[in-house]
């Protein structure tokens, strides 16, 4: 266990599972509590109307979503408050929908393919690049101590 500043209020706390000291993390389950209870009784509010019935505040409500902390009620009632990074396409929770992800995924897969069809060719490292390029004396002078 470690010693923590809590990011909300800032007090000293010992860290044992959550980033939040235990009245922050208290504090934050009774919002999510409210966020759920008005979704369920209002699925089609927009987030500045959730912030202003339940008090909590749009950033944090984005978060929460964002995280997947209200992916149960959004999904029980068919309500996506976020939309994709990528496309705009409406989501329940995360930063890209589906579509974007595997795509996104397939194009990671096949660059990692892509540099691994020349075996014998060397890894550029940041080390490596630094010492042929001799553009940052100081990292090199460094590294190659």
């Amino acid at each position: 266990m470690s010693i923590r500043n809590c990011p909300e209020c800032g007090r000293i706390f010992e860290f044992v599972f959550n980033d939040l000291c235990p009245e922050c993390f208290k504090n934050e389950e009774n919002e999510s509590e409210a966020i759920v209870n008005y979704l369920k009784d209002n699925p089609g509010a927009g987030i500045p109307e959730i912030s202003e019935a339940t008090g909590v505040s749009v950033d944090k409500i984005i978060k929460m979503l964002k995280s997947g902390r209200l992916i149960n009620v959004c999904e029980q009632h068919d309500i996506n408050l976020l939309t994709c990074e990528r496309c705009g396409k409406p989501i329940s929770n995360g930063s890209f929908c589906l579509q974007c992800r595997d795509s996104m995924t397939r194009v990671l897969i096949q660059g990692n393919r892509e540099s691994s069809k020349y075996p014998g060719e060397k890894h550029d490292t940041g080390r490596d690049a630094r010492r042929e390029t001799g553009k940052s004396n100081l990292f090199t002078t460094h590294f190659n101590k």
